[in-house]
């Protein structure tokens, strides 16, 4: 993908990945996993927001609708 979006999905979606896998081999039960968790649930969040706020950036027109 080569839009900033896009991209910002994608680097998302690495540290879902990253967070997922680093989950999986924690054999110890490292006590920043739970931090780590919470931390990707907030940038999950405002990445939504963004993209949500960019859309609607987007496709709202200042502009009447001609008739």
């Amino acid at each position: 993908m080569t839009s900033a979006g896009g991209q910002g999905v994608t680097r998302l979606e690495r540290l879902r990945r990253w967070h997922r896998d680093l989950t999986a081999r924690d054999v110890f039960g490292a006590p920043e996993a739970a931090e780590a968790g919470v931390r990707l649930k907030q940038c999950t969040a405002v990445c939504e927001d963004y993209a949500e706020r960019v859309f609607t950036a987007l496709h709202t027109s200042d502009e009447e609708p001609t008739p």
